[in-house]
């Protein structure tokens, strides 16, 4: 059975790998032009330190990607509101899943050790699989709406008007967003 799956699956592997490729490169550009993600880890980036090297030996740039976000608060914030993303430790599937590497993969690596090989409390690896572009990358924009501060409220109003703007697109966007993580943890604990 095993071998015959795998005979199956060889024959597309070449238009998936097409799809990890421009996904993953969409995605990349997508996170770097983010003003809440701090870096992002990806050879198919001129930012990337080996870009020229990876453009010289690879046909494309696949679908892993590595991005900072700050803090493991926001972090776990990223990782607790994507829908499309699966948790997981094994990455490298058709399907995207994303990991938070200091507390998975990496957990057992004493954190100054983990310092010094670059794995900080807001590096978030994602395995970019070949779903629809525009839905992961709608899927992690939704997911960054927990990245944002409220705005101070200030003296005057136009500190009011941003405040009031603020708690409007909270109430229309995050709420919905909060509303369906229990719908979806009720149903977890039910299976």
């Amino acid at each position: 059975m095993d071998c015959f799956l795998v005979s199956r699956g060889v024959k597309t592997l070449a238009v998936r790998m097409e799809r990890h490729n421009s996904n993953g490169l969409a995605i990349a550009k997508h996170l770097e032009a983010h003003p809440k993600v701090k870096k992002v880890i990806y050879p198919g980036l001129a930012s990337h330190p080996r870009h020229e090297l990876a453009k010289k030996q690879q046909s494309g740039f696949g679908g892993m990607i590595s991005f900072e976000v700050g803090s493991l608060e926001a972090a776990k914030q990223v990782l607790n509101h994507t829908k499309l993303c699966s948790l997981a430790e094994s990455l490298g599937g058709v399907e995207s899943m994303i990991s938070l590497p200091a507390l998975m993969t990496h957990a057992s690596i004493p954190p100054e050790i983990q310092a010094q090989i670059g794995i900080t409390q807001g590096l978030i690896r994602l395995s970019v699989g070949i779903e629809d572009v525009e839905d992961l990358i709608a899927d992690l924009d939704a997911a960054g709406v927990t990245w944002t501060t409220v705005p101070p409220l200030g003296d005057g109003p136009q500190s009011l008007a941003a405040h009031a703007e603020y708690l409007e697109w909270a109430t229309a966007e995050v709420m919905p967003a909060v509303g369906r993580i229990h719908v979806q943890s009720a149903r977890s604990s039910t299976d």
